[in-house]
């Protein structure tokens, strides 16, 4: 991912043809700009998806053509007119021939505004681009089929019963991968342990409150939820280009946030899920004691610690570290832990270390004499709530669309960043 702003991302792969980083975008200088991408993932298709936000056109017609290379190939050929966004198609054996994959703007109706006007400027503009996404496309094969060990409805039910505690969408994504989608306080946010503990002890009081929740847009036009009262920040799914207003955020927020809350509580107070934290390995044991004191201070709940397989510990290795504490081990993590891919190589690692992590705790509580089902009881809490809280249709609308975009509307986000 590539934000175009001088406090943006990605600005280490550009190369000839970009001018000066501006606040939101970036414009191309002359009649080619290239960057320079890694692979995401090895043998894979991927799309490249450019975002224009406008185009130097100062006489009919009106346009700039592009023509989009990577790695020698011409992959598409466009008539941009005004901001925009084009997505494009890469082959795997295209991707393949080079890593970094070399992507290029031919441009060849670029102009220069002092040709143009009298405006004392020399360069050659086309393009004013303000973000490009590159990802990997998912095929049959990904990750979420079944397996030797856990067949994929056997891998659905054990995600179902997991609930993150973040730091990020991570898990969020690999419950997709199989087809669970749970609803979930922390499934789509970014939740530090220096915040997540505090906020634990004390029960989230206050959390979803008026007044509590500051919503600003992001560089991508969704508006991004921050907790005033603890720090978490999460998406809301809204976008203002496809018609969500700030006005409809806040109000859908404001019901969402309460009823995940009070469902996140219930989980607790039951031990009806497996909680699952992970920080790309950044917290010690001693930290991850104080998040499991936290949790066990609402009832004896466990809590799954995913990090990197290490020479004794294997990808998929699952082991019960202490009372209350399983330690997992991934193949590694999406970085930095604030960008999240829909898919990655690590997936399939954490599917095996998730189902095998399930069948301990279940194994546990069995043991204990716990006959209780877990599985997808907070989705129908949720569901019981907003019956028995909406009074009438106007209300149980708003309500239903409050719940449904964590859910839903996420399928439709391709790079997940809390960035503002």
């Amino acid at each position: 991912m590539i934000v175009f702003s001088a406090d943006g991302m990605g600005h280490e792969f550009l190369r000839e043809g970009w001018g000066d980083l501006g606040k939101d975008d970036c414009w191309t200088v002359g009649q080619r700009a290239v960057i320079e991408h890694p692979v995401v993932t090895r043998g894979a298709d991927h799309a490249v998806k450019i975002y224009i936000a406008s185009i130097y056109a100062p006489e009919p017609p009106r346009m700039q053509r592009l023509v989009l290379e990577v790695n020698g190939e011409v992959v598409g050929k466009v008539v941009c007119r005004g901001a925009a966004s084009y997505e494009f198609f890469l082959p795997a054996d295209v991707v393949a021939r080079r890593n970094p994959m070399e992507i290029r703007f031919e441009l060849p109706d670029a102009r220069r505004p002092t040709d143009h006007g009298g405006v004392d400027d020399m360069r050659w503009l086309a393009l004013n681009l303000s973000r490009m996404d590159l990802l990997p496309l998912p095929t049959r094969a990904a990750p979420g089929r079944g397996t030797a060990e856990f067949s994929l409805a056997e891998q659905r039910a054990a995600l179902l019963d997991l609930q993150s505690l973040g730091i990020n969408c991570e898990l969020g994504f690999v419950q997709r991968a199989v087809g669970a989608e749970p609803l979930g306080l922390f499934r789509w946010s970014e939740s530090p342990l220096a915040q997540l503990v505090p906020a634990l002890k004390q029960g989230f009081a206050g959390l979803g409150k008026p007044d509590t929740l500051d919503v600003q847009m992001n560089d991508v036009g969704e508006f991004i939820v921050e907790d005033k009262l603890f720090g978490f920040r999460h998406h809301s799914f809204l976008f203002a280009d496809k018609g969500g207003t700030l006005k409809q955020a806040k109000r859908n927020e404001f019901l969402r946030v309460g009823l995940l809350t009070q469902s996140f509580l219930e989980d607790l107070r039951e031990q009806r899920k497996l909680f699952v934290y992970h920080d790309a390995g950044e917290s010690r044991l001693k930290d991850v004691r104080r998040l499991l004191a936290a949790l066990t201070r609402h009832g004896p709940n466990t809590l799954l610690w995913i990090v990197g397989a290490s020479h004794d510990r294997p990808v998929g290795d699952v082991r019960q570290l202490e009372p209350g504490l399983i330690q997992g081990y991934v193949s590694g993590f999406q970085l930095p832990v604030g960008l999240v891919l829909p898919i990655s190589p690590h997936q399939s690692s954490w599917i095996t270390v998730a189902c095998r992590a399930h069948r301990l705790w279940r194994e546990a509580r069995a043991a204990a004499g716990d006959t209780r089902v877990a599985g997808s009881a907070m989705s129908v809490n949720v569901v019981s709530d907003l019956r028995a809280t909406t009074a009438s249709a106007s209300s149980a609308a708003t309500m239903t669309a409050a719940t449904a975009a964590a859910s839903a509307a996420a399928s439709t986000t391709e790079v997940h960043t809390l960035s503002p």
